[in-house]
């Protein structure tokens, strides 16, 4: 089975523990030998940094962290001072994200009017995808972290990961190989799964013919996005 949050916290603070008692002033660990205490491979990366980040207390310090955009990586690495465990405050704050009380939401960036039929259509690119995502979940009121083509979403029933389909240059990764992707990242933290992609009637008929007991089963759903930029949820 694999690793949960709890279970790395509960190796960290064990860490700590003995990193005291050696009387060492600071614990420095990287997902990477985390991972190797746990699990072995990336199946449970998110889950790691995640927990990583959980146990840092004010004053500790992200030695490496993820580059980019990614907010995970094997290679992230953190100080945790052993000073004052017991009195210090979490560091720890949650990315939120969200409207403030009377803003606009932004507008989704690569809508023009088809200049044939006077209709807006877009690029269903990586900006236009998480523009168009970000606005959805905005009005929703969710709070959400973004990850490399990917948005981990806090929601009353649990974590939501949701991943971010959009075009890219070379071969088209068929329905099932989208699947198939988003399959083998399933983790026992996460509680829901989605994938976010352009709105087609082949996808929309592809996504009827799974067994509604597996997409149940599974937790799992398809978010469509159209020319016009509208959010819609299929389970």
């Amino acid at each position: 089975m694999r690793a949960k949050i709890a279970d790395y916290k509960s190796l960290i603070d064990n860490l700590k523990t003995e990193a005291v008692q050696a009387g060492d002033a600071y614990l420095e660990c990287s997902a990477k030998e985390l991972m190797g205490k746990l699990n072995e491979g990336n199946a449970t990366l998110i889950t790691c940094c995640s927990a990583m980040r959980q146990c840092m207390l004010s004053g500790d310090e992200m030695i490496v962290a993820p580059t980019g955009k990614k907010n995970v990586s094997t290679k992230m690495k953190i100080r945790y001072y052993l000073n004052d465990l017991e009195t210090r405050e979490s560091a720890y704050v949650p990315k939120k994200r969200g409207r403030k009380t009377g803003s606009t939401l932004k507008k989704t960036p690569g809508l023009k009017r088809n200049p044939k039929t006077g209709k807006m259509e877009a690029k269903f690119n990586k900006a236009y995808m998480t523009q168009s995502l970000q606005n959805w979940l905005d009005k929703k009121k969710l709070t959400y972290e973004e990850l490399e083509d990917a948005y981990l979403v806090d929601t009353p029933e649990g974590k939501w990961l949701i991943e971010v389909d959009y075009e890219k240059r070379g071969k088209k990764q068929t329905f099932n190989s989208k699947m198939y992707s988003l399959i083998k990242r399933m983790d026992p933290d996460i509680a829901k799964y989605s994938i976010l992609m352009e709105s087609k009637i082949s996808s929309k008929q592809e996504w009827k013919q799974l067994s509604d007991y597996m997409k149940s089963r599974l937790h799992i759903s398809l978010i469509f996005v159209n020319h016009q930029g509208k959010v819609k949820e299929y389970r």
